[in-house]
């Protein structure tokens, strides 16, 4: 997991720099998940682009892994960031295709297409309730998938 996060970070390095958006991450190097890499890496990356965009004045992304407390030991990644949240009459269209409020690139489908491939691997990815400033989303992925990639 955390090869898969260095992977979707790296794109963002500079731009995240230049804008002064510092990235940590906190993944366990010892999280092994069977997985399509390209497109967990691709949820990655809509994640903390869509974050460094939310921070033009820059901030801060934290990136960690999470051991859930599932029976089949469910492992869950949290990206979070200090932008001013989410405003709430997007949050209930978050996930849906076109959704681009306030962008200023990009066609919407970001959220939407991560949305489908976590769920194309028996997880499921979120935005945690949480007043501003800050969003917080999680994605989690099992184990095992219910089909394997």
């Amino acid at each position: 997991m955390s090869e898969v996060v260095e992977a979707g970070v790296e794109t963002f390095q500079q731009t995240a720099a230049a804008q002064g958006v510092a990235i940590r991450r906190d993944v366990d190097p010892e999280i092994e998940l069977l997985l399509e890499r390209s497109r967990i890496e691709r949820v990655v990356m809509n994640l903390v682009g869509n974050a460094i965009e939310a921070m033009p004045g820059g901030g801060e992304i934290v990136i960690r892994s999470i051991q859930s407390g599932s029976p089949n030991g469910d492992v869950e990644l949290e990206v979070a960031d200090n932008s001013p949240g989410i405003p709430p009459e997007l949050r209930s269209q978050l996930f849906q295709p076109f959704a681009t409020y306030g962008k200023k690139n990009g066609s919407g489908l970001g959220l939407a297409l991560s949305r489908q491939a976590v769920l194309d691997h028996g997880g499921d990815v979120w935005a945690v309730d949480k007043q501003p400033p800050g969003a917080v989303f999680r994605i989690r992925l099992p184990r095992q998938p219910a089909n394997a990639i």
